[in-house]
């Protein structure tokens, strides 16, 4: 995560012009420049996300961010079910225009406790679990 905790929560991703391939691809672009992946000159939109570099807590953000923009439910481990910007973005573009997700990752229904204090002391391990289980779906649908 290139940015410190405290300001992860406050940051707003930019916004999304409309919910097609191309556009959700642009935005992941975009989303990846912002955070200096662009060390990576020959990226492209079947480029996978572990060729680029992103790590665990980047890619969980990344669901994250683009299910705010989209409104299009992700799982936290979107990016290594759609592993390349272009099967991401089709996949986001397909969910939006039917509606629903295709895919429908299973994920726990209560909600974790959050000792906030603590937070600061987690590694990264521990705290990827927690994001995992706060941004993952809420509804009994999310269930297959």
């Amino acid at each position: 995560m290139n940015a410190p905790a405290a300001d992860a929560l406050d940051y707003t991703p930019p916004p999304l012009s409309s919910v097609t391939r191309d556009a959700v691809g642009d935005w992941i672009f975009r989303w990846l420049l912002d955070r200096d992946y662009s060390e990576n000159l020959s990226i492209s939109i079947d480029t996978p996300f572990s060729e680029v570099g992103i790590t665990s807590m980047d890619a969980v953000e990344l669901a994250a961010e683009l299910s705010l923009v989209s409104k299009v439910p992700l799982d936290s481990t979107i990016a290594w079910h759609y592993p390349t910007p272009g099967e991401l973005a089709g996949y986001v573009a397909d969910t939006a225009k039917a509606g629903t997700p295709v895919v429908q990752p299973s994920r726990p229904l209560a909600e974790p406790s959050v000792d906030k204090a603590g937070l600061g002391q987690m590694d990264e391990q521990a705290m990827m679990a927690l994001l995992e289980s706060l941004l993952g779906p809420k509804s009994p649908t999310a269930h297959s």
